[in-house]
């Protein structure tokens, strides 16, 4: 994954700050779900491997995007395998805390890292019951606008190397030039790879590249009022997911 410096347009800038007469800065916005399709997903008319927006109906092979946070969330849910409309009894925002105060949750454990429904089992098949995920919060570059990418199974492993590629690119840019790099400094470039012997897809990120300072301080301002949010809009999201707003791979996890 390369770090090369890269610009972003002028005209960007202007609609990641401000919307037009009437309407709503891309900054009040709540995240739109996007999802990899995959082969048991249930939408018409969109192939497998493709990004898609579940509000629009948008795909993409490819996409270009700004990253606003990466996590690793969880559930545990009381059946080994998956039950249509059976909800999580503990649940991790961000793969190290429960969820605490909610009481349809009950926490297993008091952090995730000693969690047994965390841990894997002495065979590669014995997957930990509590299901991990990747989820990236991010601004889709063409467009500017905030959503909400869940992946799930080995899909999480390549979210994992970029947390560490673009961690990695910070201590060596701070270290060469003096410059404090943040994660909305950078812009990726993700595609999706079939699984070898699987008909599932996998996310692949295939580019990693540091824009300028002038260009990623338009994103400054709008990663400060989402993530000053996004507790909130966390908590909206999974009741979302309550009410049958289902992740993709959330089945496939399970089974």
């Amino acid at each position: 994954m390369s770090e090369s410096l890269v610009t972003i347009n002028q005209n960007q800038e202007q609609a990641i700050q401000v919307g037009g007469l009437g309407l709503r800065g891309v900054e009040s916005l709540k995240p739109g779900p996007m999802i990899l399709v995959q082969p048991t997903t249930e939408v018409e008319g969109v192939s497998p491997g493709l990004f898609l927006d579940k509000l629009s109906g948008e795909t993409w092979k490819t996409i270009k995007f700004v990253p606003l946070s990466i996590s690793f969330p969880r559930k545990k849910y009381p059946s080994a395998k998956f039950v249509k409309g059976e909800r999580p009894i503990c649940q991790s925002y961000d793969g190290l805390r429960p969820v605490t105060g909610n009481p349809d949750l009950v926490p297993q454990a008091p952090n995730c890292a000693v969690c047994p429904h965390s841990k894997w089992g002495k065979n590669k098949s014995d997957r930990p019951s509590c299901g991990e995920k990747g989820n990236l919060l991010l601004i889709e570059q063409d467009s500017t606008l905030p959503f909400y990418l869940q992946v799930t199974g080995k899909s999480v492993t390549p979210v994992k190397r970029l947390q560490t590629a673009i961690e990695r690119s910070a201590v060596m840019t701070r270290a060469r030039n003096g410059r404090i790099v943040n994660i909305f400094d950078y812009v990726v470039t993700a595609t999706t790879k079939k699984d070898q012997g699987s008909p599932t897809y996998i996310i692949e990120f295939i580019k990693v590249e540091l824009m300028k300072p002038e260009d990623a301080a338009a994103f400054g301002p709008l990663y400060a009022q989402i993530m000053e949010r996004k507790d909130a809009l966390d908590a909206e999201r999974v009741a979302d997911e309550g009410a049958g707003e289902v992740i993709e791979g959330e089945a496939a996890e399970q089974i």
